[in-house]
């Protein structure tokens, strides 16, 4: 098991390669520290799926991982969470006062490299001496942040990134609560989940790099988007970009669904969605085999946001079509 040769003792690699699909990506990346075939067989197996922010550390990696010569190739899905540190900068005092609140103290003594001694959690607010090396980690961060908004490094390198990924067959924006934990739960600040224009930046982000890759993309899955994402602009480059789709998963809020306490009229959306760019955005997609477009809707006002029509022009086929899921959207029948 110690050889750095080119083959392993008694198998042939290929056998490796099937033994280890049945680990978790978690086990794969292990694996490559026992030796350099085994390596090479963990990058394939360990980092098919790639999720990351908009966080500086996370864009260097993404950078690293595409300029691996193997990894590059075995990546298949990415997920880009749209999750943010707050847009206000909180100085120290402001900073040492929030480590009372009852859940950014919790979450912060929860995440492992949090820069901060675990006596410092026997009360709150925490002493300046032991919050002073997590601010100052939380004051690089959060400029490295508004850097990379001003200056659309994240566009930046998904144009430099994506074109690498030859074996790229799947894009996921999540706008909801990511499931694991994000780099940002190690500071006290709060996070802006479901931020109507980060996911918005987000899709444009992506698409900005797709457009002229060459990756053949087979699934795009888009959760909690903001609706004004809903214009013939986005969906033009969407179609550009993924022409060749076999399954997209689009799920939008509604105009009339609660973001921050914000409430608007349903029919806000329903004008902005009968101008057809939806109806043409999906017959430029003639490969799909899924369609699966939601609604979320209000649960004030039970309103339809979005007809049939809007959706699927009369009398279009997708040839190979097996699946369709539409959700709260307005039909004759």
């Amino acid at each position: 098991m110690g050889h750095n040769d080119r083959e392993l003792p008694g198998l042939p690699c290929e056998i490796f390669l099937i033994a280890c699909s049945y680990l978790s990506p978690q086990e794969a990346r292990s694996l490559r520290l026992c030796s350099k075939i085994f390596a090479n067989i963990g990058a394939c197996r360990g980092f098919e799926q790639i999720t990351f922010f908009l966080y500086g550390p996370d864009l260097e990696k993404l950078h690293d991982i595409t300029n691996h010569p193997i990894i590059s190739k075995n990546v298949k899905t990415i997920v880009y969470e749209a999750a943010i540190l707050e847009d206000e900068f909180l100085s120290f005092e402001q900073y040492r006062e929030k480590s009372r609140n009852f859940y950014l103290h919790n979450r912060v003594k929860n995440v492992k490299k949090n820069w901060i001694p675990d006596i410092a959690f026997r009360k709150a607010p925490i002493d300046s001496e032991y919050i002073q090396e997590n601010y100052l980690e939380y004051k690089r961060i959060f400029t490295q942040q508004a850097l990379i908004l001003e200056q659309n490094l994240d566009f930046e390198h998904l144009k430099a990134a994506i074109p690498k990924l030859r074996g790229l067959r799947e894009i996921e924006i999540n706008n909801a609560r990511p499931l694991r934990r994000s780099p940002f739960d190690a500071f006290f600040a709060r996070i802006n989940w479901s931020y109507p224009e980060m996911a918005r930046r987000q899709v444009e982000a992506v698409m900005h790099g797709l457009k002229n890759s060459g990756i053949q993309l087979h699934t795009l899955r888009g959760l909690k988007l903001e609706s004004c994402l809903i214009n013939p602009q986005t969906l033009d480059i969407m179609a550009i970009a993924c022409g060749r789709l076999k399954s997209i998963n689009l799920e939008f809020l509604g105009k009339d669904t609660y973001i921050f306490g914000y409430i608007s009229i349903p029919g806000e959306l329903r004008a902005s969605t009968q101008d057809s760019a939806l109806r043409k955005f999906f017959s430029r997609l003639p490969n799909l085999e899924v369609l699966d477009l939601k609604f979320i809707e209000s649960l004030m006002l039970m309103k339809y946001p979005v007809r049939l029509y809007d959706v699927i022009t009369p009398g279009f086929v997708w040839a190979n079509l097996r699946e369709i899921c539409l959700h709260f959207i307005e039909s004759e029948r």
